[in-house]
């Protein structure tokens, strides 16, 4: 196999091999955000005291790591991801399909 082929073919999986590290670290960061929110919500008596706009700060004392707010390889904005608005002051017990929702989604 020529030089030029072979190395196409391996730039080929670095590269497959990168986006599935992005998407595993994504994946990761959303997780944090979601467990922060529910540890807030749980100070507050299971509610979410969150706003779109300012969810960030709002979990920043239980995550404790700007990084996560990024997606990976994501440069520009402050924050990737954004809280759904629609569960600010929502009680969590009386959201009827919880795996259905989403309480934090990517923003790009």
């Amino acid at each position: 196999m020529p030089f030029s082929a072979s190395h196409s073919v391996c730039s080929h999986a670095f590269g497959q091999a990168r986006g599935a590290a992005q998407a595993t670290a994504c994946l990761s960061n959303v997780k944090q955000i979601c467990l922060g929110a529910l540890m807030l919500s749980q100070d507050y008596n299971g509610t979410y005291k969150l706003t779109a706009e300012g969810f960030k700060k709002s979990l920043m004392p239980y995550i404790k790591n700007n990084g996560v707010f990024k997606r990976p390889g994501d440069g520009g904005r402050a924050a990737s991801y954004s809280f759904n608005g629609n569960l600010a002051g929502i009680r969590l017990a009386k959201i009827q399909a919880p795996a259905a929702g989403r309480c934090v989604f990517d923003s790009g």
